[in-house]
């Protein structure tokens, strides 16, 4: 990560309120992320995390349903879990 001038990279109003706030110190600035909003109703995972417990209850081992669905053990473990 390269570092930058702030005169450089904020306009001079944001720069004059930063600089009330953090004069001189080095600041992280992180990236905005936008997150997906995690949907459980959506039909085919409740189908998917459904075959996912028989399978289970059926004796499959939780290494062999990740490599079969490619998930993570413990994405395993959490469907696992869930009702």
């Amino acid at each position: 990560m390269a570092y930058r001038n702030g005169k450089d990279a904020l306009p001079p109003r944001l720069l004059k309120m930063v600089q009330r706030y953090a004069a001189g110190d080095c600041l992280y600035i992180p990236r905005e992320t936008r997150m997906q909003p995690q949907r459980r109703s959506d039909p085919a995972l409740v189908f998917r995390n459904r075959e996912i417990r028989n399978a289970y209850k059926k004796g499959q081992s939780v290494k062999a349903l990740s490599a079969r669905y490619y998930l993570s053990t413990q994405s395993i473990y959490k469907i696992l879990h869930q009702e």
